[in-house]
């Protein structure tokens, strides 16, 4: 789950910078460069559990990656 909420922290930080017009979302690469990777981590260490969290762990870092993309395609 720390994979995941690095992920979470960069769209987060990346998502603010843009709207206080610090960043451009020329930027969006940079941020998921390390934010794709960690998500990827997080589905695969999720799989790899047993366990009831399995199906919770595997469905954020999904919407995390959904999320990677939206914000790649917006520049």
């Amino acid at each position: 789950m720390s994979a995941v909420a690095f992920s979470a922290c960069l769209q987060t930080i990346f998502i603010i910078s843009v709207a206080r017009n610090v960043l451009t979302l020329d930027y969006s690469l940079r941020f998921a460069i390390p934010g794709i990777p960690a998500c990827i981590l997080a589905i695969v260490l999720a799989k790899r559990a047993q366990g009831r969290w399995r199906s919770g762990a595997t469905i954020s870092p999904s919407i995390g990656l959904a999320v990677w993309a939206i914000l790649i395609t917006l520049h």
